[in-house]
């Protein structure tokens, strides 16, 4: 929660659950109910830190915000037969990081 509303950068790192059986992930980013953008992970590709602009006008009265993001290909190890696994996998988050944008 920020004092004022502010423009503000987010930016996540993270490694997809990809593999031969599985060869694509999404990710959907919203804030506060309103959609920000949607991301496609493959199999085989570099997996680049995701950024987005989250503009003021996104914040809620008294600066708060609610990000959400959606994993709908999460799948579990034993679903794809590699191992006895029955947790919904999709990322191994390795860094977020939600700062001020520079003004204009």
């Amino acid at each position: 929660q920020l004092p004022e509303p502010a423009n503000c950068r987010f930016s996540f790192h993270a490694h997809p659950f990809v593999c031969v059986g599985l060869t694509l992930h999404s990710v959907r980013l919203s804030a506060n109910g309103k959609f920000l953008t949607e991301c496609m992970f493959l199999f085989g590709e570099a997996f680049p830190p995701i950024e987005v602009l989250i503009a003021a006008e996104m914040f809620m009265a008294g600066g708060a915000l609610l990000l959400r993001l959606e994993l709908p290909d999460a799948i579990s190890p034993s679903a794809l037969e590699l191992y006895a696994d029955a947790r919904m996998l999709a990322f191994g988050v390795q860094q977020l990081i939600f700062h001020l944008a520079e003004p204009a």
